[in-house]
């Protein structure tokens, strides 16, 4: 347990560092790192520290976001998260109650696909980031 919260806060220290934790502008937040850090402990559990955090920046940086992070898999799919449910749901948000002008319905829309996609373990799936 004090590996993961060790690892955690050197995580959301390097995420402050370099300006991209702050959950209210879709960078990183403390749930996010919570279960990027908490699937490396599960799969490297016998790790140090020091190959905790290099294992997170590998793993991480290779990563193909096609794939959503997630701790496992759900058995009950009726209410599991799709991006394309997320998409819809944030384009008719955005562009109902955000977007005043026809120019900012067309920046909108280019900036509708997630990059990244952490999933909260637990029922229904939620995602904790949408970058």
């Amino acid at each position: 347990m004090n590996r993961f919260r060790l690892v955690t806060k050197i995580v959301k220290r390097w995420a402050k560092n370099h300006f991209i934790y702050n959950g209210q502008f879709g960078f990183f937040n403390g749930a996010t790192l919570n279960v990027l850090v908490i699937k490396l402990v599960l799969l490297y559990f016998d790790s140090s520290i020091i190959y905790l955090l290099e294992k997170f920046f590998q793993t991480y940086s290779e990563w193909d976001w096609d794939y959503q992070v997630k701790l496992e898999e759900l058995s009950q799919k009726t209410m599991s998260w799709t991006v394309d449910d997320e998409i819809k749901a944030k384009n008719g948000f955005l562009l109902k109650y955000v977007a005043r002008s026809d120019e900012e319905k067309i920046y909108l829309q280019r900036h509708f696909d997630t990059l990244m996609v952490v999933l909260m373990p637990g029922y229904p799936e939620q995602t904790v980031l949408l970058m």
